[in-house]
């Protein structure tokens, strides 16, 4: 059976035009029935836009499986995997984002560490303690717990 890929421009759709530039989105052999990840993506990249001054190019690669993301063109083949305790990196100007990882917990802790990522890249912020609590202070759907160092959804819909 053929599945249907997801484009690029698939997901781009979801980002306001204005802001669309600044995310070079690298999509692996991807198909339509993940595309609620994409839609869980968007929703913490429009919620980024609406607290940020967005004015750099970030490439931010998508990762279907538990396997190693490889991606090639005509001069370069980049190799990479995401540490197994890790759901999402962000590493030298890049973020990586391991769809199999996110796609187990519920759509609120999805939101939250797509945001996560993209505060840490956008916004500059190192510091993880300080990048959960802007994430929070940013989403509504979730909460940040201090004692546990973790986000909780504060309600949930999916899962």
């Amino acid at each position: 059976m053929n599945k249907t890929r997801i484009s690029r421009q698939q997901i781009l759709n979801n980002i306001p035009e204005q802001y669309r530039h600044y995310f070079n989105i690298v999509i692996l052999d991807i198909t339509q029935d993940i595309y609620p990840l994409f839609k869980n993506f968007t929703d913490a990249v429009n919620i980024l836009c609406k607290h940020a001054q967005i004015n750099k190019k970030v490439d931010i690669f998508f990762t279907p499986s538990k396997s190693n993301g490889i991606v090639s063109s005509d001069y370069l083949t980049l190799q990479y995997q995401i540490h197994p305790e890790a759901v999402h990196v962000y590493y030298n100007g890049c973020i990586f984002y391991d769809l199999a990882k996110a796609n187990l917990y519920p759509r609120e802790i999805q939101i939250a560490s797509f945001l996560e990522e993209l505060v840490h890249t956008y916004m500059n912020i190192s510091d993880e303690t300080l990048v959960k609590k802007v994430v929070a202070w940013m989403y509504e759907g979730i909460h940040y717990n201090e004692n546990t160092e973790q986000y909780e959804p504060i309600y949930s819909k999916d899962k």
